[in-house]
């Protein structure tokens, strides 16, 4: 890939201004800058880093520490020196001196650093309210502190601004609207029409996509000021980069971190839980940060600590790939101490000759204002005001023109050629084909067909040049292999892709996505739908309540506990309903036990209020309970036939004016007349299983769970109903074995604060096997010691399994952690000694 070549205009002054920043460490103070309003702690001096590292520039890392006995923003060169608190005792008055600092957000020209000075308060995060404060401003010299907003919210951590160009800031206000504040002159606008029920909305600089603390990177409408909300990734602390293109989090307890190409959605790893590089076993990862310009990656890690309140986490900072988003190393620690250190943000200034990179061969040609000697960092010189060379050799080049006493510098970083590689393809609506590539492309001698011989009626590049849509000329309607051919990336000697065969699949599930109102078709799947009425795609999210949880086959797993959906899923249901005057419920269900009294799918108030549609099993049959408007409002029941337990159920309830029909595996069940409209339906929860206080509630696994403003007819039941079971019949099995164990030793069995802000946890434990009940695998035998890990929170609430004591002999169910995908964001408590010869299981039993 060729880089961006050239002098920036503009650039000398930035660095010439780069040597005000640092007045309280010795150097020469700025001429602009206005006196601190109290003084700046010099600390120690930092201890060396654990690897040599020569920074790519000059810059500087701020972050929340609690080392000096408060919590209070840190500030470190990049080059290891100045170490020092940034932020005074008492910014406004003495009874401010226990107020909480967070939330450091350095401006993109690093002239600024926001930041919340919080309520003081017990030192955790809050439950069921915000976290305010006042937003203030500080320059990263400690002068200019500031007041910015009276009241400012965090949006679930420790993010609660992104800047949007160096004089443009967006903070979520005191009532949970997302404002944009201009810090020159105080005017501010509001980005969103109402207020967050909870935090708030950070809003990324391209106003395309919002997040609310958990990874969703939900679309954002300007013109609307709105978002639709879609449905949350595994993890927490989401941010994005300063061009707008990628969103970033931690993916699950303690790593790794991921990131997202917004505009696919295409999703990969970042950096890794444990990875190799980090040192001293310091590989529990949190708190991730990337410099403005995306070359420097600043997070926190500990050796496997969790609590973001007392844990040993020290900062790290590392050098990134700003195109790919890729890890390049080393991996620096910053002024490692004994306190808690977290929530970082790094500043790396620019150069004045660029930055550039490529792949070898590499051509570059560098233009600066004056005329000089030129070293090329490769052995190479040269003269004058401009020069044009090609590096050969994959490194990292400092580049510096000389003019007397005045010298400019530049980097030119140089990568091994090779070829682009595809990251993933998307079929879309049926007729287009997105190929996307871990590059930019050519395709001036491309060359797509598909095995099948089915018409290709076009192709064009999109997304910068990283996506490929190749248009079909009709609907992908069964497996087929797209092969490509003639594609090069955009280096100085392009780099040609090898010929590529792709396998194509359509949509197995839904039929027909035509008038689909709500869809959850499993946890691993997108479950977005497409709104006509605001040309969006949404999804619903859906949240567990008591101990309902997801299985390794990504299905609801119920049993004294329900999945919730957001209200707006239930109004999208009902509004569809009425407009359409037509409705289907379609869901595959199977029941853990043969004979049961509950709900399984409910669109219906409590006590007095009138029943929507619920979905129920009554001893051992499906029970439809259906309201209409008819003269009046009336509920009808209709039985669906019995079910059984292990055995997956399809069902499809269907209504149109003048006949309700239902279909179980495909075969009508129900046919009967029926008038009305859904002019009395009102949106009630909509909710997968019992409520969390019932009695009975029942015990089972769901998927495939969709609501259509159109009724279907027994052809689309019947194919539905099919491809469902089909897919389910196909899904690997994941090995089981029930046995009975005596309990041996358990770890510690964490808090809430201890996971805090996760509300769910996993604890493992070793028994020693007395007897195999039932299964061959995996192999166990009695004698045998096992490690497993239970469920021990759930829906903030600590289990029974929590409670078990050593000697005390239990049944279990056991699958191998491995095959259980749905585990990887979990907390896991593992405090027994580490034994490698033992395969780690899972307690999948209820």
């Amino acid at each position: 890939m060729p880089g961006r070549a050239g002098f920036v205009a503009g650039v000398l002054l930035g660095c010439t201004l780069w040597a005000g920043l640092w007045a309280a460490s010795g150097r020469a103070p700025s001429a602009t800058a206005s006196p601190p309003e109290s003084p700046v702690r010099q600390a120690a001096p930092a201890r060396p880093a654990t690897v040599p590292w020569d920074p790519p520039g000059e810059g500087f890392i701020v972050w929340e520490s609690n080392r000096s006995g408060r919590w209070r923003l840190w500030t470190r060169r990049l080059d290891g020196t100045g170490l020092r608190q940034l932020t005074p005792e008492a910014p406004e008055a003495p009874e401010d001196s226990d107020r909480p600092h967070c939330c450091a957000h350095v401006s993109p020209d690093g002239r600024w650093i926001s930041y919340l000075s919080l309520e003081p308060g017990p030192e955790r995060y809050p439950e069921g309210r915000p976290e305010t404060g006042v937003l203030r401003l500080i320059r990263p010299d400690g002068s200019g502190n500031r007041v910015l907003a009276p009241a400012a919210r965090a949006y679930g951590e420790h993010r609660a601004a992104v800047w949007h160009g160096p004089g443009a800031l967006v903070y979520i206000d005191g009532e949970g609207h997302t404002v944009r504040l201009d810090v020159a002159t105080g005017k501010s606008e509001r980005l969103t029409t109402a207020p967050h029920p909870m935090s708030g909305w950070l809003i990324n600089p391209g106003l395309t996509h919002a997040v609310a603390g958990v990874p969703t990177f939900s679309p954002y409408d300007p013109e609307r000021r709105k978002v639709t909300e879609l449905q949350a990734l595994g993890g927490c602390q989401a941010y994005f980069t300063q061009d707008g293109r990628w969103g970033y989090w931690i993916a699950g307890a303690g790593g790794p971190i991921h990131k997202m190409d917004l505009r696919s959605r295409s999703v990969s790893v970042l950096f890794g839980k444990n990875d190799e590089r980090m040192p001293g076993g310091q590989g529990y990862l949190y708190f991730p940060m990337l410099s403005a310009d995306r070359r420097l990656l600043a997070f926190g890690a500990s050796a496997g600590e969790h609590d973001h309140f007392t844990a040993d986490y020290d900062i790290y900072v590392t050098e990134v790939d700003p195109e790919r988003l890729e890890v390049l190393g080393p991996v620096v620690q910053v002024a490692p101490h004994p306190a808690t250190d977290r929530f970082p943000d790094v500043y790396l200034a620019p150069v004045p000759l660029g930055v550039h990179t490529g792949e070898a061969p590499f051509t570059v040609r560098l233009t600066a204002p004056v005329q000089g000697d030129w070293n090329l960092g490769d052995g190479s010189q040269a003269q004058g005001a401009a020069v044009e060379h090609t590096w050969t050799r994959p490194g990292s080049y400092r580049v510096v023109v000389r003019s007397g006493q005045q010298a400019l510098e530049g980097r030119v970083r140089v990568t091994a050629p090779r070829p682009p590689e595809v990251e993933g393809v998307t079929v879309r609506e049926r007729r287009l084909v997105v190929v996307r590539f871990d590059e930019p492309v050519e395709t001036g001698g491309l060359r797509a067909t598909l095995a099948s011989g089915r018409e290709v009626r076009g192709a064009r590049l999109e997304g910068g040049g990283r996506e490929l849509v190749i248009e079909l000329a009709a609907p992908l309607t069964s497996p087929d292999t797209l092969r490509l051919d003639g594609i090069t990336d955009r280096a100085g000697r392009p780099n040609p892709m090898p010929a590529r065969e792709i396998a194509l699949a359509p949509d197995v599930w839904p039929v027909d996505r035509d008038g689909l109102l709500f869809l959850w078709e499993n946890a691993g799947a997108p479950n977005r739908v497409f709104d006509p009425l605001q040309n969006v795609e949404r999804s619903f999210p859906v949240e567990s309540r008591g101990e309902a949880r997801i299985d390794a086959h990504q299905r609801m797993d119920l049993g004294a506990g329900a999945f919730v959906a957001a209200n707006e899923a239930s109004e999208a249901v009902v509004e569809g309903a009425r407009r359409a005057n037509q409705l289907t419920l379609e869901v595959t269900l199977e029941p853990r036990r043969r004979a049961q009294n509950a709900p399984i799918v409910s669109l219906a108030g409590a006590g007095a209020q009138k029943t929507n549609l619920v979905l129920a099993q009554a001893g051992e049959e499906l029970v439809l309970r259906f309201g209409i408007s008819q003269h009046g409002f009336v509920e009808k029941e209709y039985r669906l036939g019995r079910v059984a337990p292990g055995r997956s159920t399809h069902l499809v309830v269907s209504y149109r004016p003048g006949l309700l029909a239902a279909y179980r595996d495909g075969e009508r069940v129900v046919e009967t007349d029926l008038q009305g409209d859904f002019f009395r339906w009102r949106p009630r929860p909509l909710v997968f299983g019992a409520d969390t206080r019932s009695e009975n509630p029942w015990s089972g696994f769901l998927e495939g769970i969709a609501f259509y403003g159109r009724a279907f007819g027994p052809e689309e039941s019947r194919e539905s109903a099919r491809r469902s079971l089909e897919r389910a019949g196909k899904r690997p099995e994941v090995p089981a074995v029930r046995i009975r164990g005596r309990l041996l030793a358990r770890s510690r069995i964490p808090t809430l604060q201890d996971i805090s802000p996760y509300r769910e946890a996993l604890a493992v434990y070793e028994y020693r096997v007395e007897e195999v009940i039932a299964g061959a695998a995996p192999p166990v035998s009695p004698g045998n010691v096992v490690r497993v890990a239970h469920w021990v929170i759930l829906d903030g609430r600590t289990l029974d399994t929590a409670r078990r004591r050593e000697g005390e002999t239990f049944e279990i169910l056991l699958t191998p952690f491995a095959r259980n995908p749905q585990l990887e964001s979990i907390f896991i408590s593992d405090t027994l000694p580490a034994d490698r010869t033992r395969v780690l299981q899972f307690d999948a039993g209820r």
